[in-house]
């Protein structure tokens, strides 16, 4: 038999009152006279309650067939950007490196290599930019760290003359076609498309199922997958290898050897790069050390003299002799050297007069 307690629960929980008062009862217990909400909460239905199913699954495809559901993942490849609306640099890049894959039917890695190469090209005007305006800084290194100094020396003690100072070192920049800051602009151009090529190329590898099914051609041909890290990690160490070189050869056109700092900060950075690239995708390689190669033969074309001069390109700075580092001098004789048929050199007296001398005086 069931208790007038539970009974009282069960309306309770039927009816989803939040209180429920019970009939008259010839007992006198304030207690059963109602039910507070927690104690309803704490009963349990019993299990002959009717419990509502859970609403069928519905097929989105069999709905509408243009809409795949999210559990799938796509037979082929979706771009990350909507209906090819390009809204930044990362979305440019990958329309044109899936482009240029989809229409010709090129292989990744070629498609990524020519891409580079392309893409240095068109940023040679603003290298070569770079490297003149760096070379010219260095023909007046002395005349402004000169009028640097008394700029200093003046800016406690007059303001007037540390302000002539400084137009001075303005006037100079100007009558030599310099400025230290026209050199940012090599990395204000270089690291967008550096960024470009590493988010498009992992968007592609994660996004796009034939990246993963190409290998690295004739350029990379050790390379079967381009989605992920090169198995043998040979693409890192020659990452490293040549970034490591365009450091000390200047490849970058910064003119690092007139900062020693600079110059160790990013031969380290080349060496630090090896350990964070040691898993990422094969592909991201592709375009990474083919720009590494163009900037050494860049660094071989210059060496010419003649190409630096039809590309307007100032003379090299003589460079400076440290004391005590110059090579040894011999004083050469410079009297005319005597013919076979003179007389033979005078004999060495070591102070004593000769005979002929001591007929002389006679």
């Amino acid at each position: 038999m069931i208790s007038r307690t539970a009974r009282i629960a069960r309306l309770a929980a039927q009816s989803g009152s939040r209180r429920v008062q019970p009939a008259a009862t010839p007992f006198k217990l304030g207690a059963l006279r109602s039910i507070s909400i927690s104690a309803c909460e704490k009963v349990v239905a019993p299990a002959t309650m009717d419990v509502p199913e859970p609403p069928a699954v519905v097929d989105a495809a069999a709905v509408d067939p243009l809409v795949t559901p999210f559990t799938t993942a796509p037979a082929e490849y979706v771009p990350s950007y909507i209906n090819d609306s390009i809204m930044g640099p990362f979305d440019a890049m990958e329309f044109l490196l899936e482009s240029l894959h989809s229409y010709p039917g090129a292989e990744w890695a070629v498609v990524i290599a020519g891409t580079t190469v392309f893409m240095r090209v068109m940023m040679f005007p603003v290298i070569m930019s770079v490297m003149r305006n760096s070379q010219r800084l260095q023909l007046i290194t002395g005349q402004v760290k000169n009028l640097t100094d008394k700029m200093n020396a003046a800016a406690t003690t007059d303001p007037a003359l540390m302000k002539r100072y400084s137009n001075e070192i303005s006037a100079l920049f100007k009558a030599n076609n310099c400025h230290p800051f026209k050199s940012i602009r090599g990395i204000l151009v270089q690291m967008p498309v550096f960024m470009g090529f590493f988010f498009a190329i992992r968007r592609i590898a994660e996004a796009d199922p034939t990246f993963a099914q190409s290998g690295g051609s004739i350029l990379m041909p050790w390379l079967t997958d381009l989605s992920i890290a090169d198995p043998y990690h040979i693409c890192p160490i020659v990452t490293a290898g040549t970034m490591y070189l365009t450091v000390e050869l200047n490849a970058d056109g910064q003119q690092m050897q007139q900062n020693p700092m600079a110059k160790n900060v990013m031969r380290a950075f080349s060496l630090v790069v090896i350990p964070f690239t040691w898993n990422m995708p094969a592909g991201l390689f592709c375009y990474w050390i083919t720009s590494n190669v163009m900037s050494l033969a860049q660094v071989g074309v210059l060496k010419n003299r003649a190409v630096k001069d039809a590309l307007g390109f100032p003379p090299e700075v003589p460079k400076e002799v440290k004391p005590g580092s110059e090579p040894i001098k011999f004083i050469h004789d410079t009297r005319s050297a005597a013919s076979s048929t003179s007389a033979a050199p005078a004999r060495k007296t070591f102070g004593r007069k000769s005979k002929q001398s001591k007929k002389k005086k006679r």
